[in-house]
């Protein structure tokens, strides 16, 4: 290749660079807000509601859970006692998660910014 057309070629790229570098160089912000949103005011209720239904599933979990693992255990049945645990275990998890969902998404926003 001609040594003209190789240094037209290698500022065409840098350009080409430095338009890139300038399109990505700005800094994007954002502030994350409900206020103004059409619908803000509900979609927080129905994000409690949801919060409210996890728990009330996760209590029915332990529950049922629970008393799957005591019956089958007294009645000498290992394996819908192992499931019992599972199906308690499973409820109590959801509780966490249920109550440290909100924090730990506010942590992890907070912790990225």
């Amino acid at each position: 290749m001609h040594p003209a057309l190789i240094t037209a070629a290698a500022h065409a790229a840098s350009a080409h660079v430095a338009i890139a570098r300038h399109l990505l160089a700005d800094d994007v912000h954002m502030t994350p807000t409900g206020q103004g949103a059409p619908g803000a005011a509900f979609v927080q209720t129905a994000i409690n509601w949801l919060g409210q239904y996890a728990l009330w599933a996760s209590l029915a979990a332990l529950l049922v859970g629970g008393a799957t693992y005591g019956f089958s255990t007294y009645a000498g049945n290992s394996y819908r006692a192992a499931h019992g645990r599972s199906v308690a275990l499973a409820g109590a998890v959801g509780a966490v998660v249920t109550g440290l969902g909100p924090t730990a998404i506010n942590l992890l926003f907070k912790a990225s910014a």
